[in-house]
C-alpha cells in the first residue's frame, strides 16, 4: 500500500448516505478523503503505525453538513411531535387550525403551552374568501381558554396567539411595538395578534410576543402533536353533527385587524 490512512473509525454506525442509504461500521480517511468504508476487515489494510484509531463504541458517524444558513434545531422544534403541523395541506381553514389545537389540549397537562408552525392565510379558506378576515386570538380562545397557544406562520415572521398567552406575556392594548414591528389589534383596540394585512409593514407583527414567549415558555415542554383525536372533536374529513369542540372550532367573524401606530 502506497499510503496508510490518517484516520480510521471502528465499531460504530457509519451513515453513508449512498444510493441505498446503507450503514457501515468502519471508515478510513486518507489525506482528507474517505479511502475505505465498510466493516473492520475493509479498513484494517489501511491501518499503519501512524494511523489514528477512533473507537466509536456504537455511536453514529454522519457526513459533515456544511451550510451557511442551517436551522437544524429549529426544524426539529417546528415539526411533529414537538409542534403541531399547521401547514398546507395539513390544514385548509381557520376551523382546521382550531380543531388541531382542540385535539392537542386533551393530551397535555393543564396550562401547558400549545405550539404550532406553518399556517398561511393564503391557504386558509376563510382568509382566501375574505382577505380582510385574518387569524385572531378569538379563533383560538374558543377551543383553548386555559392553555396558552403560540402558532408561528409558515415564514416564521408572524405569530398567532390566544388570550391566555397574551395574559401570561403581559401584552395588552397598551403594549408598545418595537421599532420595525407591529402588534395587530382589533377595532376595539385589543391585541389580536395575527399577521398584518399586506398594506402594512412586512416585518413581524408580533416581535415582542415572540421574544417574550421564548423566555416565559422555557420552563414548559413543547406540545406533542398526537394522532389520536379528542372525543368531541369531529374529523376534518367528515361532516359529523356538531359537538362542543367542533362547534367551538368554527371561527366567529371579528373586526378587521389593524396595526398599531
Amino acid at each position: 500500500m502506497d499510503r496508510y490512512a490518517d484516520l480510521v473509525f471502528l465499531g460504530g454506525r457509519v451513515v453513508t448516505v449512498d444510493a441505498q442509504f446503507s450503514v457501515a461500521s468502519a471508515l478510513a480517511v486518507t489525506g482528507g478523503v474517505i479511502s475505505a468504508v465498510g466493516g473492520r476487515d475493509d479498513v484494517t489494510p489501511f491501518v499503519g503505525p501512524d494511523t489514528r484509531l477512533v473507537d466509536l463504541r456504537g455511536a453514529t458517524l454522519l457526513p459533515g453538513i456544511n451550510d451557511s444558513h442551517l436551522h437544524g434545531c429549529a426544524f426539529g422544534m417546528a415539526t411533529p411531535p414537538l409542534s403541531l403541523d399547521l401547514g398546507h395541506p395539513a390544514v385548509s381553514s381557520l376551523a382546521d387550525v382550531a380543531e388541531a389545537v382542540c385535539e392537542a389540549i386533551a393530551r397535555v397537562p393543564g396550562g401547558q403551552w400549545i405550539t404550532g408552525h406553518g399556517w398561511d392565510p393564503g391557504f386558509l379558506d376563510e382568509c382566501v374568501t375574505d382577505p380582510s378576515r385574518q387569524p385572531s386570538r378569538r379563533d383560538l380562545d374558543a377551543v383553548s381558554p386555559d392553555h396558552p397557544v403560540v402558532l408561528y406562520s409558515f415564514s416564521g415572521h408572524a405569530t398567532w396567539v390566544n388570550s391566555k398567552a397574551l395574559e401570561l406575556l403581559g401584552v395588552d392594548r397598551y403594549t408598545v411595538a418595537p421599532p420595525g414591528g407591529a402588534i395587530v389589534v382589533d377595532d376595539a383596540g385589543e391585541s389580536s395578534p395575527a399577521p398584518s394585512p399586506p398594506s402594512t409593514t412586512p416585518v413581524s407583527p408580533a416581535t415582542p410576543i415572540r421574544a417574550a414567549w421564548r423566555s416565559t415558555a422555557s420552563k414548559y415542554s413543547p406540545t406533542a402533536s398526537f394522532p389520536t383525536r379528542r372525543p368531541g372533536c369531529t374529523s376534518r374529513t367528515s361532516a359529523a353533527a356538531a359537538v362542543p369542540c367542533a362547534s367551538a372550532a368554527r371561527p366567529t367573524p371579528s373586526g378587521s385587524p389593524r396595526s398599531t401606530p
